[in-house]
């Protein structure tokens, strides 16, 4: 079968893949665009009766019916699975077919039908990301380290003035702030007033 671009398919066919397939035609996909494998035969039994899907024992059925692949399986599974793909893949030029891969989960193929380069960054976009991440660092360090030291001088019993005095830092907005919490309570007492009024 031709792959289209709505087909998915799942390697592995547990409960992972049941509740990601059952989620898909809950919203709106059709049961001939999903397809899975399994060498487990009550697996794909149980998909097929429950959702009506496209099922196999070969994992080539699926790779060449589907635009989007799903590995279905545990993490400890997974790992091996994606590395034995990997060393053969990485070999493959666009059209080229793979020798049969052996794997925990199974017997693959693959047809390698794209290659997308991988964007290297430009020497200048390097630097400033690499500017970035040490100014950031470096302020993280600077306002950790101040925070550090003005919670001492608080303990120690410094005051504000003293504090700001110390690591040169301008005290502003302090009239401010007394104004905005005096400003606060007279409208937390006129609503208050409001309440009890009505």
């Amino acid at each position: 079968m031709k792959p289209t671009e709505k087909n998915i398919g799942f390697i592995g066919a547990g409960n992972m893949a049941s509740a990601i397939i059952s989620g898909l035609l809950n919203a709106g996909y059709k049961n001939s665009q999903i397809y899975a494998s399994s060498p487990e035969d009550d697996h794909l039994k149980r998909l097929s009766n429950d959702f009506s899907v496209n099922v196999s024992k070969k994992n080539e059925d699926i790779l060449n019916s589907v635009s989007t692949l799903v590995l279905a399986v545990k993490p400890n599974v997974v790992e091996a699975v994606l590395e034995e793909l990997s060393n053969e893949i990485f070999k493959l030029n666009i059209g080229e077919i793979s020798k049969v891969i052996k794997t925990p989960l199974a017997h693959h193929i693959v047809i390698l039908k794209n290659i997308i380069p991988e964007k290297q960054q430009s020497l200048e976009e390097s630097f400033k990301a690499i500017q970035e991440t040490l100014l950031t660092i470096e302020l993280t360090n600077f306002l950790t380290n101040l925070k550090s030291n003005i919670t001492q001088k608080i303990l120690d019993g410094s005051n504000i003035n003293e504090i700001a005095n110390t690591y040169n830092l301008k005290i502003r907005y302090f009239k401010n702030v007394e104004k905005f919490h005096q400003n606060n309570q007279e409208d937390a007492f006129k609503d208050e007033i409001i309440r009890q009024g009505f």
